[in-house]
């Protein structure tokens, strides 16, 4: 995985201020996020990556419309099949 400078400090300043490395606190997250993962599938919560990563990137203005339009292009592709 690749990180910038900035990304890279931040990680080892936490991993240092807990006597760990970054990569164990890159483990963590991911196992975390995994985690959490597995509960909304368990519970029923239909889970769909591309929703997820497209509902974090509506909360920027600068891909709004572009993402709104690819939505729209593929939710048409959808029902276009169904």
């Amino acid at each position: 995985m690749h990180l910038d400078k900035a990304t890279r400090a931040e990680l080892d300043g936490l991993a240092a201020r807990h006597g760990t490395t970054r990569a164990e606190i890159m483990r963590i997250a991911v196992d975390r996020f995994l985690l959490e993962l597995a509960e909304l599938r368990l519970a029923g919560t239909p889970f769909d990556i591309e929703t997820a990563v497209d509902a974090e990137i509506f909360n920027g203005t600068a891909n709004r419309e572009r993402l709104i339009a690819r939505r729209q292009r593929r939710e048409a592709a959808r029902q276009a099949t169904s």
